[in-house]
């Protein structure tokens, strides 16, 4: 018993010691690494996205999937500044819509045709078109993640059918978007905004 306790207060002291102690561990990395307030404010929208689709998926309206898409939105729209947050929420929203759009449009295609080469086809053809749409219309920003819905779509069998998972990407979407925005807006960064 007297060895339990000799161990359990060795590990206390230790954690004490790496965790609070000015030379600790844990200080010398934040020092060598910091982390920011982008790094913050991401952490917390993709938290905050967790709670939401944890919440919803108690409820039977989401499932991982959608928490998953919502975080990585929330991510990719959690900018240095509030302004480049909307901006890259707009290019989100635009991409994933295109992506919605022509993966719906490949896979009732596909369905009409249902051959294994055609759809290889089409869905080099969709991408083709996706990165010709938004060369000619000057938004780069929205190329790659409107491939990645595309491929998503086309790829991954939607188990709703594809106008109701189309929806549900772009309501993924949406919600990521008014969690980064809100979060960088409530928690300003005096040197950007």
């Amino acid at each position: 018993m007297k060895d339990h306790m000799n161990i359990k207060s060795a590990i206390k002291r230790n954690i004490h010691r790496f965790i609070l102690s000015e030379e600790s561990g844990l200080r010398k990395l934040f020092r060598k690494f910091p982390i920011g307030m982008r790094n913050v404010k991401t952490a917390l929208a993709v938290g905050v996205c967790l709670v939401i689709y944890y919440l919803a998926e108690k409820q039977g309206l989401a499932n991982n999937s959608d928490a998953f898409l919502a975080c990585v939105a929330a991510i990719i729209c959690m900018q240095d500044s509030v302004k480049n947050s909307i901006t890259m929420g707009i290019s989100r929203l635009i991409g994933t819509f295109f992506g919605v759009v022509i993966g719906v449009i490949i896979l009732h295609i596909d369905v009409a045709f249902s051959n294994d080469i055609l759809h290889i086809v089409l869905i080099g053809f969709g991408i083709m078109v996706i990165i010709a749409i938004f060369n000619e219309f000057k938004i780069p920003k929205a190329i790659v993640i409107s491939c990645v819905v595309f491929l998503m779509m086309t790829l991954t069998p939607p188990s709703a059918g594809p106008f109701v998972t189309g929806f549900q990407r772009l309501f993924n979407t949406v919600i990521a978007i008014v969690v980064a925005v809100a979060i960088n807006r409530l928690i300003r960064n005096p040197d950007k905004d």
